[in-house]
């Protein structure tokens, strides 16, 4: 019985975890998205606007080469050239 007097009530458990939770979302979205319409070199990866400018082709290693018709949200892998 001494150990569960240890542990904080579950409400202070639940709080906590869903003040954690709305600063990692506040960040997501406070964070703009990369915008490669004129092409890069060495993308460090993650998540980026694609085809913001039109039809755009994009170029990840180990994949054929692919058309994004319109403005999209992609994730793509790290060291890729976008053209």
């Amino acid at each position: 019985m001494a150990a569960l007097k240890i542990l904080p009530p579950a409400g202070e458990i639940s709080c906590g975890k869903a003040a954690t939770g709305a600063i990692r979302i506040a960040t997501v979205i406070a964070t703009p998205l990369p915008e490669f319409a004129e092409g890069v070199r060495n993308f460090e990866g993650g998540y980026a606007r694609t085809g913001e400018n039109g039809a755009e082709i994009i170029e990840e290693p180990f994949k054929k080469p692919y058309i994004v018709l319109k403005d999209n949200i992609s994730y793509l892998t790290k060291n890729k050239w976008f053209q």
